[in-house]
């Protein structure tokens, strides 16, 4: 953010630049300069007011382009193509890796890669998703040890905490890697399904297992026994 009070401050040598063409400064920044020009008396004639209004116009707009594209990299580009690609949506990936573990959240990730034939950071992916789902126990403990050393006190849970952290690793992953624009069709949810299915299961049967039991399924289960 430019505060006009910081520009009052340099010369009209300096202030120049900022409404020369092919400056870098911000378009908040080149209103401000043009303004404090004019309040310096100093007068443009109307190409030269032109001019400058155009160089703001046009830095708004590749404000704009940007922040566009960057919305666009990281939102789902689904068709109703019949020959476009099916890829599982981060969405559903990263509620069933929050819920169930993160290790069927990067299976399916890693399948969405092989489909765009990634297979390196597919195998990657396969890895980070079992490292991070067994070092959360130890990473859990010693947050609750921190936090109990140190007398801090959070209305976040350091399990919580730690399971959004992987989870938003997975999510990071897909969307920078991912190729960007790409049509795809929602995959079927029958496979999610299953693994949430079999992940419930194995939470059920073994609810005070230290690598799950940081899980709400578990604290549901136990909640309602």
């Amino acid at each position: 953010m430019v505060k006009k009070n910081i520009l009052e401050k340099l010369p009209d040598l300096q202030l120049e630049n900022y409404i020369k063409e092919g400056n870098r400064f911000t378009p908040e920044a080149v209103e401000i300069a043009f303004e404090i020009f004019k309040e310096r008396g100093r007068t443009f004639s109307d190409q030269e007011s032109e001019s400058i209004q155009k160089i703001i116009r046009e830095k708004k707009d590749a404000e704009i382009a940007q922040i566009n594209e960057d919305k666009e990299s990281w939102e789902d580009n689904i068709t109703n193509d019949p020959s476009a690609i099916k890829l599982y949506q981060i969405g559903p990936i990263a509620a069933l890796s929050f819920f169930c573990g993160l290790i069927p959240g990067a299976i399916l990730v890693s399948i969405n890669f092989i489909k765009v034939k990634k297979y390196s950071v597919a195998i990657l992916v396969l890895l980070y998703g079992l490292v991070y789902f067994f070092a959360q126990k130890y990473l859990i403990t010693s947050l609750i040890g921190y936090k109990k050393d140190y007398q801090i006190y959070s209305r976040h849970s350091p399990e919580l905490i730690v399971i959004a952290l992987g989870v938003a690793g997975l999510t990071i992953i897909s969307a920078l890697v991912m190729p960007k624009k790409l049509p795809h069709r929602p995959e079927s949810y029958i496979l999610p399904v299953i693994m949430a299915c079999v992940m419930a299961g194995i939470m059920y049967f073994n609810p005070h297992n230290g690598y799950i039991s940081y899980y709400l399924i578990p604290k549901i289960i136990a909640f309602f026994k």
